[in-house]
């Protein structure tokens, strides 16, 4: 019988972070408990949404980290979980940490594996780098020589959910029926309140799908709620989906308006022509990134925007069939038959060698 491998999962979730990341681990930990027998102890916030995905797929080896102390702090509190819990393989996927903090972890585990989706193109310490952000390209490292490290670099190193996999192509029709609203799990800047006074001001053929993250905050959901009593259009609101019925919804939508976050991924990977509306200046970089694709119509950040402008870009990618076909064909041509399963095959080699 095989040793059981322990490795770490160093992961938050929070209103501004979002709950991507806490996804694209559970994407991760699922695909490498196919190839090997290991048990994933996870490193987090005390965080609910967090909680409540890791224990729905059985993971409940669960160490909660400080949130708000320094580097140096925070990294002690990892020291300490992975001594006492033998662990010398880490994998980390966390936002705004430094150069050094990865340095730390590197020079004192046996491997440790960063998860990125940034704008940055530099080398980091680390056993493996994966950064699958449209904004990235492989040739920027091809030159890296400071650290060993692997860099597993682009869009086709994304961690899509095992629903995915089984969900069919947008078959994209010359009518419009359903329109897709969706600002990520969290939608911090109230965007979706936004979105929806924008198309209410006029009778729209369209049905609008409001797909509520899990982690939006209390006070948008009740301006929400206020505005749903007299809508003109035809809205139905969805909340807290679990991902098959998410895709599912995606599947069926005619178009979507999407923030740049991991949604928009899984979006153009089904061929749901997308409008985006970004949260702030990393995510309109990815936006344009996208848009130099020729794969979405990106509005820019959302609080800069006025509701007539939101309109008419529904109006006019709705009116346009021939445009929705070429971004759903750049979309998908971004991915090709690539479902991030290399990045596990990657930690695979890694973790038997």
């Amino acid at each position: 019988m095989n040793e059981i491998l322990r490795i770490g999962f160093r992961v938050d979730a929070g209103d501004t972070i979002g709950t991507g990341h806490v996804m694209e681990t559970i994407s991760l930990i699922t695909q490498l408990t196919r190839c090997l027998e290991i048990e994933p102890v996870v490193l987090t916030n005390n965080n609910d949404f967090a909680i409540n995905r890791f224990r729905e797929v059985k993971i409940n080896n669960i160490h909660f980290i400080s949130d708000g102390i320094s580097e140096e702090a925070e990294l002690e509190e990892i020291i300490t979980v992975l001594s006492q819990q033998n662990i010398s393989h880490l994998v980390i996927d966390l936002l705004n940490r430094s150069e050094e903090y990865y340095g730390y972890l590197y020079n004192r585990l046996t491997s440790t594996c960063v998860i990125l989706d940034n704008n940055e193109h530099k080398e980091l310490p680390a056993t493996v780098v994966v950064n699958f952000s449209v904004t990235q390209h492989p040739t920027s490292y091809q030159m890296a020589t400071t650290y060993e490290t692997k860099y597993l670099i682009g869009p086709r190193y994304f961690f899509w959910d095992e629903a995915i996999r089984g969900t069919q192509k947008h078959h994209l029709g010359q009518d419009v029926d359903t329109i897709l609203v969706s600002q990520g799990g969290s939608d911090p800047y109230g965007l979706n309140l936004k979105i929806l006074q924008a198309v209410e001001q006029e009778n729209l053929p369209q049905k609008f799908w409001f797909v509520l993250g899990g982690h939006v905050q209390e006070r948008h959901r009740d301006e929400l709620e206020k505005m749903s009593s007299h809508l003109k259009n035809q809205v139905i609101f969805f909340d807290n989906l679990p991902l098959n019925t998410l895709y599912s919804l995606m599947q069926a939508s005619d178009m979507a308006i999407s923030a740049a976050g991991n949604t928009l991924y899984e979006l153009l990977y089904i061929g749901v022509p997308t409008i985006v509306i970004s949260h702030h200046l990393l995510h309109d970089e990815v936006a344009r990134a996208f848009e130099r694709q020729g794969a979405v119509i990106n509005l820019g950040i959302g609080d800069e925007l006025a509701e007539r402008d939101i309109l008419g870009a529904v109006r006019k990618l709705a009116a346009n069939y021939p445009l929705r076909q070429d971004l759903q064909i750049n979309g998908q041509n971004l991915f090709g038959n690539h479902q991030g399963s290399s990045v596990a095959a990657e930690l695979v080699k890694l973790y038997t060698r």
